[in-house]
């Protein structure tokens, strides 16, 4: 989109300003991932919508993880060997965390209970043969935020995962397709398998869904990030120190928690030389991956690939772009949109940034060394973070039709205005939006890319102002269509036959009447019918009719021409102007 269209799109909607910067602070409600600790006491604070430096008291050169409320407020944190509390001080009970060895790529992750308001679980996986204590293993802790007075307090401690006995170094999470329950990731290094959790309201399943894993030579040391696309269909996995330097690429389910591998690739650089990949991160639309890999000079190459050739591995290979050559070791979405890069493989005193990760190649707007940490050190890596709380936009409702609305949750903060596009054009002026949060009516089930141009304000970190695209791939289920025809009239004392015609399903009738496939239903009165059909998608549809009763026959007198019956005869008629429409022929 060229920078004259940017601009003049801002200065419509210029007026609005303040309107919508009040409904962004009202509808943003992902806001758990808005603070960040990472390296040697170093932050990133997102609530504002853009970043500020703050600090951490923690220093560590790999995983972390931290949480907040939706409001955005710090609840806990963890280096991978204490939890801390939101007074950044030791929780209760959150000291001595087991494996003692916090160099793991994503060491410590922290997620909420499903349905719970208050209990929370904290995984940690271990590093394997090259720790002091030699500690494969995932382990989790209980976190109680009721417990020391709203400071959280660790009620169940350091329970062991037999099932997960060889896990090292990995661990990610997202939302089941149920969007309730989580998957808790992580690799079995010696079985060489993918062991993904269920983690529901009624706690932590240790019976994991387990998939065959691409057989690792040097499951010693297993470095390098494991992540799932943001539509949740691909999963990869990097192995920086395992020979021979290599990336997994998979197929992720989201309804069965199983992992597929399609294939595994490595990289050369421009002289030839084997590249360790280590850093994973999708652009928020899935349509690009971002690996980051360590050459032998101990810089960072990080490459942009294709993910609509990611089912041909020679296209796919084919389709990395350079993005840069220098820092970046870890990469990370964040929410503001924006993909952050951390350090090499010494530490460095500067967060890089891909701005601009929807656009193919160098156009994504790599700047290194884009944030000053003011004295904090970055290392590795990031915060461990849900897959979920990045989504740039959600929705709710799944079905088409003009009886279900599909409504859209942005995640944008405190934007100026948003174009919206369904991508259903079959819905004509109605496919385009430019409500904050709009209301969409699918005209049939399908995929649609629904797509959201996004301006913000200028403020002091973007004197012009920031513009930012995205989209989601929605899938609607197609809704049944029931139709009982326009509203009619019978003769009194007659009756007429109601067909629905929408096909297999369920049928509810005003009338009571209820059943399988019962799409005909006849009635005698006069009023108001209504079918309610749920088609074995789960998608419901209702029609109405009104019903009424032809006038009754009249029999008027006036102008009849009676015919005298002839001499013995035995016939004769009466004729006139008519009578009404159901009158039976007088005879």
């Amino acid at each position: 989109m060229d920078a004259d269209f940017i601009f003049n799109k801002m200065k419509k909607f210029f007026v609005f300003i303040f309107l919508f910067n009040f409904f962004g602070i009202i509808i943003s409600a992902q806001n758990q991932a808005n603070i960040w600790y990472y390296g040697k006491f170093s932050g990133l604070d997102f609530n504002s919508g853009n970043p500020v430096v703050t600090f951490s008291n923690f220093y560590t050169t790999h995983g972390s993880a931290v949480e907040s409320d939706s409001s955005g407020e710090l609840l806990l944190y963890s280096d991978g060997q204490k939890l801390f509390n939101r007074d950044m001080n030791p929780m209760l009970n959150g000291d001595s965390l087991v494996g003692d060895d916090y160099a793991c790529t994503q060491r410590v992750l922290i997620v909420k209970k499903p349905e719970s308001n208050n209990i929370y679980y904290a995984f940690f996986v271990g590093r394997g043969d090259y720790t002091s204590s030699s500690k494969y293993g995932l382990w989790y802790d209980i976190i109680d935020m009721n417990g020391d007075n709203g400071l959280g307090e660790v009620i169940e401690k350091n329970i062991f995962v037999n099932s997960a006995w060889d896990a090292q170094d990995k661990l990610f999470a997202l939302k089941q397709a149920n969007n309730k329950d989580l998957w808790i990731i992580t690799r079995k290094s010696i079985e060489n398998k993918f062991a993904v959790f269920s983690l529901t309201k009624n706690g932590f399943n240790t019976t994991p869904v387990l998939s065959d894993a691409t057989f690792l030579s040097h499951p010693q040391n297993t470095f390098g990030y494991l992540k799932v696309s943001y539509d949740k269909k691909y999963l990869f996995s990097n192995y920086d120190q395992s020979p021979p330097y290599f990336f997994e690429v998979g197929r992720f389910n989201d309804t069965t928690g199983e992992v597929s591998i399609l294939y595994y690739l490595t990289k050369l650089d421009s002289l030839g030389r084997i590249l360790q990949p280590f850093g994973i991160e999708f652009s928020p639309d899935s349509r690009w991956v971002y690996i980051s890999f360590i050459n032998r000079d101990k810089n960072i190459e990080i490459y942009q690939y294709d993910m609509s050739l990611v089912e041909n591995q020679m296209q796919f290979d084919q389709s990395a772009v350079l993005i840069n050559i220098g820092k970046g070791m870890g990469l990370q979405l964040a929410r503001d949109g924006r993909i952050y890069c951390s350090g090499k493989v010494d530490f460095v005193l500067h967060t890089s940034v891909i701005n601009k990760p929807w656009i193919r190649g160098t156009g994504c707007d790599y700047v290194e060394d884009a944030i000053n940490m003011n004295g904090g050190e970055v290392y590795h890596c990031f915060p461990n973070i849900l897959l979920d709380y990045l989504y740039r936009f959600e929705w709710e409702g799944e079905c088409s039709g003009p009886s279900n609305a599909i409504r859209f949750k942005p995640n944008f903060m405190f934007p100026d205005s948003i174009h919206w596009n369904f991508g259903d054009p079959a819905s004509g002026a109605d496919s385009i939006s430019y409500e904050i949060s709009p209301v969409h009516y699918f005209s049939s089930g399908g995929e649609f890319e629904v797509s959201a141009d996004v301006w913000y304000p200028p403020d002091s970190a973007n004197p012009w102002g920031r513009y930012e695209h995205t989209s989601r791939v929605v899938t609607v289920k197609q809704s049944p269509q029931p139709h009982l025809g326009s509203d009619t009239l019978f003769c009194n004392g007659g009756s007429i036959e109601l067909n629905g015609g929408a096909g297999q399903g369920s049928y509810l009738w005003s009338t009571g009447d209820f059943g399988m496939n019962d799409s005909i239903i006849t009635v005698s009165d006069t009023g108001i019918y209504w079918v309610t059909v749920t088609a074995p998608n789960g998608c419901s549809t209702t029609d109405s009719i009104r019903l009424g009763i032809y006038p009754p026959a009249i029999f008027n007198t006036d102008s009849l021409v009676i015919t005298p019956t002839s001499c013995g005869g035995t016939s004769g008629s009466i004729t006139g102007p008519g009578c009404g429409r159901c009158a039976a022929p007088l005879l």
